[in-house]
């Protein structure tokens, strides 16, 4: 008979069926392992991706903070240089005339360039700066940008009668003081306000004569004491230390569109190339040069020098001056509308400048302005019979000579802005 065999189906797998299973598992494995290595590999390719562009940003930003440190740097070096008196030629304000100096200028590992420069009728300076790495011009440049105003400081050297740097002998002359905007002197109220001041130190820096009166205050400087003034009793408001800043600074520069005049001699005007021109001058900016020993003005007898007064008339002087005879007539006797600045010496320039090292005021002329001349002694001779001096002056030193020498002081003068002693940040903005 023969025999039935009956397999279980729940038997376990033969070999060969197991051989099978594992191969078909093993096969459905591999294509998800692929899968989730891909998938592993773009995560890491973005996150690199990501880490890089973090750390380019990184590098990016950091440039951008090393170009603004570079334009800050620069801003700081224009200010100094603003702060210088004059360049080799003796123009004061040179920074100005020669911006080609604060162009592609190195600093460190970068570069900072002024791009531009305006300036507003308040004298306020705007500059537009760039800092950039590792310079302007390169391909891979980064740059950042700054716009800043930088307001002038003014030091007000006609803030009264006289200022002399190194003293004021009043001796037996006198002050007093006026407004001009209330009309020429003693065509309105007589005031007690002309201060006489110096920078020196020195005992008897200022001194008054036992026929001399000063009707205002004779100021010192705060870190000296009352001796320096002597007869301080012959002065109206008495002695004080000075809450102004007077030390002196560079005269302003000379614009453009000044005339430059051969000396003049009380006779006849004349331009370099010998060109006449006729008086009164009209307002404008003259300065007048000095050949040999030849003064820049040199007024005696009867001559004059005839100023029109409908508006303000500037004189720069190379060299000294002597104003007697009739003096300079300003036609408005408003001293405002005339000033006058000492130029200092200079032996590089081309043709080099004397300097106003002297000026001699008397004779009949009534001399209606202002003189600031730092190199400058500045004597009042007199006044002559019928001369007198309104407005102020300010000079290395300012000596009244002679009984009755008076200079009525225009308080009106304090209303200019004065000169220009330094600059302060004004407004700063980061435009990149």
């Amino acid at each position: 008979m023969n025999e039935v065999r009956v397999q279980n189906r729940f038997a376990p797998p033969s070999g060969e069926r197991k051989n099978r299973r594992r191969a078909h598992e093993s096969g459905s494995i591999a294509p998800l392992m692929l899968g989730l290595m891909v998938v592993m590999l773009t995560i890491a390719l973005g996150i690199f991706s990501l880490s890089e562009a973090q750390s380019k940003f990184v590098m990016d930003d950091s440039k951008r903070l090393a170009a603004l440190n570079l334009a800050e740097a620069g801003v700081e070096r224009i200010v100094w240089r603003l702060r210088q008196p004059s360049d080799v030629a003796g123009n004061y304000g040179p920074f100005w005339r020669n911006v080609a100096l604060e162009r592609d200028v190195q600093l460190a590992s970068g570069t900072y360039y002024l791009t531009s420069m305006d300036e507003n009728t308040a004298g306020v300076r705007g500059l537009r700066i760039q800092g950039c790495i590792p310079r302007r011009t390169a391909l891979n440049a980064v740059c950042s940008e700054l716009y800043v105003e930088v307001a002038p400081i003014y030091m007000k050297p006609w803030s009264g009668a006289a200022l002399g740097d190194t003293g004021v002998p009043v001796a037996n002359g006198g002050t007093d003081s006026f407004k001009s905007s209330e009309g020429p002197y003693g065509t309105g109220p007589i005031y007690q306000n002309g201060d006489v001041a110096t920078n020196n130190t020195a005992a008897g820096s200022i001194s008054i004569g036992s026929n001399g009166t000063v009707q205002g205050k004779a100021y010192y400087p705060p870190t000296a004491g009352a001796t320096v003034v002597s007869g301080a009793d012959r002065a109206t408001g008495g002695a004080a230390p000075n809450p102004a800043t007077t030390e002196f600074v560079s005269i302003p520069p000379i614009p453009p569109t000044a005339i430059y005049l051969q000396p003049y001699d009380g006779k006849v005007l004349k331009t370099l190339d010998g060109t006449v021109l006729s008086q009164p001058l009209l307002p404008g900016v003259y300065v007048f040069r000095a050949n040999g020993n030849k003064k820049s003005i040199e007024i005696k007898g009867t001559d004059s020098l005839l100023v029109a007064g409908t508006g303000q008339t500037v004189f720069y002087l190379d060299g000294d001056a002597e104003i007697a005879g009739n003096g300079i007539v300003n036609s408005t006797a408003l001293p405002p509308n005339l000033l006058i600045y000492g130029r200092s010496t200079n032996n590089a320039a081309s043709p080099p400048i004397p300097g106003c090292l002297n000026i001699d005021i008397g004779g009949n002329g009534h001399f209606h302005g202002a003189i600031y001349a730092p190199q400058a002694s500045i004597s009042l001779n007199g006044g002559g019979s019928n001369g007198s001096v309104s407005g102020s002056l300010a000079g290395k030193s300012v000596t009244f000579n002679g009984n009755g020498t008076v200079i009525h002081y225009d308080e009106s003068l304090r209303e200019l802005a004065g000169v220009i002693r330094a600059y302060r940040l004004n407004t700063w903005t980061q435009l990149k």
